[in-house]
Order: C-alpha cells, then sequence, then structure tokens
C-alpha cells in the first residue's frame, strides 16, 4: 500500500540512465491514485561516466499517479517546459541511492 511521504524514483533513457524522483503528498480513499509532488535530486559525487543521487525536496504543484499492483505508481508527470513523461515509478527511501549517466556521456 503507497502511503503520504513515500518517495519513488523512475530509470529511463536510450544509451544513457536517467533518474527522476517524486513523493506521495496523499492518497485517495479507495487507494487507486497518489497525489504526488516531483523531488530534486541531490548530487552525492560522481562515480566514474555516472552522478550518484539521491532524493531531495519536493518542489512544483501536485499530480496524479495510479497506484499500480506491488507498489509501484504509473503516469505521466511534469517533465521539461510544461511537457510530460509516461512512465512507472519504483519505491526508494529517503537516503537511497541512484546513479544516471553524466550530461557529456549521454548522446
Amino acid at each position: 500500500m503507497v502511503k503520504q511521504g513515500e518517495y519513488f524514483y523512475t530509470s529511463w533513457g536510450y544509451d544513457q540512465t536517467n533518474i527522476d524522483y517524486l513523493v506521495v503528498v496523499s492518497v485517495s480513499p479507495s487507494g487507486k491514485t497518489a497525489a504526488c509532488k516531483m523531488v530534486s535530486p541531490i548530487h552525492l559525487g560522481s562515480e566514474g561516466h555516472e552522478d550518484v543521487l539521491t532524493p531531495g525536496v519536493a518542489f512544483g504543484e501536485p499530480f496524479a499517479m495510479r497506484v499500480k499492483p506491488g507498489g509501484t505508481l504509473r503516469g505521466s508527470y511534469p517533465y521539461c517546459q510544461g511537457g510530460k513523461r509516461l512512465a512507472t515509478f519504483w519505491p526508494t527511501e529517503l537516503g537511497g541511492v541512484h546513479r544516471q549517466t553524466m550530461p557529456e556521456f549521454g548522446h
């Protein structure tokens, strides 16, 4: 079951890895949707060709995501100056570490 305050991440990209984070700000009474906000990453350093990231501070307006079996979230989220991306987000923890390709090594 998804709960308020839980953090999630998605990993995406072709020929490179990108990470996006969100946090749940509320869950509907039915438990089928969650209102979420994007979360800025905190850069912890670099290893090889990768940036090491962890979830930081929530920002922006809330948006809805569908709660899927297994506790994942699925839906469109704000991306790039008013655009949207469709993705599945997996649970992570505040302080959880993820790696993404440094911009200079992507395509």
